[in-house]
């Protein structure tokens, strides 16, 4: 399989705020031509970056539901000690002093205005949800049994 970093099916979030330079075309584009190869597609996405709304995040939902994936892996955002992001929101006063572990991907260690922890881990629980969680295996069995017949 390939797996390709789509991190938000905002444009504006990842352009604006993740300062990624992937258009939604291009995303659209490299999961059809990898598709089109008969190659198993994992999508990467990661939630609550800082100055996503609720309207980006739905559009986000939304674009990553219509992408020919077989599988995702969601996230939320980890602002790890020494980036640009974990500077700013220190300074803001969004973060509090406790080390981040393993368990952060799971749970949102910082929030946005007017979002809450159950709307993250909703949004989450979606998009994982709409992609089976076996599907990589199941493509791979019918990919191997195309090729034996």
């Amino acid at each position: 399989n390939v797996c390709v970093a789509i991190e938000s099916g905002s444009e504006k979030v990842r352009i604006e705020i993740m300062n990624k330079k992937t258009r939604d075309e291009e995303i659209v584009n490299a999961v059809a031509r990898f598709r089109e190869a008969g190659i198993p597609v994992v999508g990467f996405v990661i939630l609550g970056m800082p100055g996503e709304t609720v309207a980006e995040n739905r559009k986000s939902i939304d674009f990553i539901k219509k992408l020919p994936l077989t599988s995702v892996v969601t996230s939320f955002v980890v602002p790890f000690r020494g980036t640009q992001l974990y500077d700013e929101l220190r300074a803001a006063g969004k973060l509090d002093d406790r080390p981040f572990g393993r368990d952060d991907y799971k749970n949102p260690v910082s929030m946005n205005e007017g979002i809450s922890v159950e709307q993250m881990v909703g949004w989450k629980d979606e998009i994982r949800g709409h992609f089976s969680r076996l599907s990589v295996l199941r493509e791979l069995e019918m990919q191997a049994e195309r090729e034996v017949f």
